[in-house]
């Protein structure tokens, strides 16, 4: 069987355009993702402690949570506010944390994750998010809230990238 010029030509054709095309994509699709940990500090005395890992590739932010002392049976929904400094360095005191979401818009992660009846969260959901709200991701607190009729922070931490 011989090839003539005629099809040759359409099937280069297709062949390149593949190879242009798809590893674009793929290249998105299969991105090393960037990971971060956060050790959750009890804010305002609440006795609330635990960490948080997050794991964002393209605009798919993976959060796991582990926490515990919270109020059993509670939702406690999940904020994630810029620092006031170049850096996050480090969780503030509740007055700085309720003065600095004023001042910024948080970005709220809903479903929120939910206590057992000890007060423990074992948590982990996919989100969707606009990384430009999240860029870059160490300059943001990790907070946990009280669903209560005043937001309040139970506990914060620094994100940190993963090592």
């Amino acid at each position: 069987m011989t090839w003539k010029s005629s099809t040759v030509a359409p099937v280069f054709a297709i062949a390149l355009a593949l190879v242009v095309t798809v590893p674009c994509h793929a290249a998105e699709r299969f991105a090393k993702p960037l990971s971060y940990d956060v050790e959750l500090a009890p804010v305002a005395g609440s006795g609330v402690t635990g960490i948080a890992h997050l794991v964002l590739r393209g605009d798919q932010l993976t959060v796991l949570v582990r926490a515990f002392g919270l109020d059993p049976n509670a939702e406690s929904p999940i904020s994630i506010v810029r620092s006031s400094g170049p850096r996050a360095t480090g969780c503030p005191a509740f007055a700085a944390v309720a003065a600095n979401r004023s001042g910024t818009n948080p970005v709220r992660l809903l479903p929120s994750p939910a206590s057992d009846l000890r007060g423990a969260v074992t948590f982990e959901h996919r989100y969707t998010v606009d990384v430009s709200e999240l860029r870059p991701l160490t300059h943001y607190l990790f907070i946990l809230e009280d669903e209560g009729p005043e937001v309040a922070a139970l506990a914060c931490g620094r994100i940190v990238p993963y090592e």
